[in-house]
């Protein structure tokens, strides 16, 4: 069992250590996470090989890698209003927790896609013909050539359908 005074050096060492990663954090928060980086050192013990390094070096890597992980975990909390953590026990925002991680996105793409198809609705039927081909796949040519359009029209419509739409949306 190490005495009291082992002890209290080894934690102002790694104070040390732990404050020069989280160096803009709270007082509390260093003493927290040196003192996870000791329960880590501590559960690690027979891990350490004295040929490869000294004990001190060995201590200071371990608080170091405990600081970075804690400095990124904290940077991960309060992006929504209320987190959870996930199984790992890393902070996941509120958001990603109901709707996952892609959700936010495919919630974009949904909101984005009504939008648009609310703009093109408002486009004559020869231009949402046109603007349909190209969402089927059809290059500029081919969608104007099916209305009667010269490749030159074709490239003039769609600039012009652009700059409608992107009006609309804007």
């Amino acid at each position: 069992m190490l005495n009291n005074t082992i002890t209290a050096e080894i934690m102002k060492s790694l104070t040390g250590a732990v404050r020069a990663i989280l160096h803009t954090s709270h007082p509390s928060d260093i003493a927290d996470c040196a003192q996870d980086a000791v329960v880590r050192i501590l559960s690690s013990m027979d891990s350490f090989d004295a040929t490869r390094g000294d004990f001190g070096g060995w201590c200071h890597i371990i608080a170091r890698n405990v600081a970075k992980n804690w400095r990124k975990a904290s940077a991960n909390r309060g992006h929504d209003s209320e987190g959870f953590t996930n199984e790992d026990g890393d902070a996941t925002p509120l958001v990603d927790t109901l709707i996952g991680v892609d959700g936010r996105a495919e919630l974009a793409r949904a909101a984005e896609a009504q939008m648009l198809a609310a703009a093109v609705a408002t486009l004559d039927d020869d231009d949402r013909a046109f603007v349909e081909g190209l969402i089927d796949g059809l290059g500029q040519t081919e969608a104007g050539a099916i209305l009667g359009w010269s490749a030159a029209t074709a490239s003039r419509k769609r600039k012009e359908i652009a700059a409608r739409i992107t009006r609309r949306l804007g």
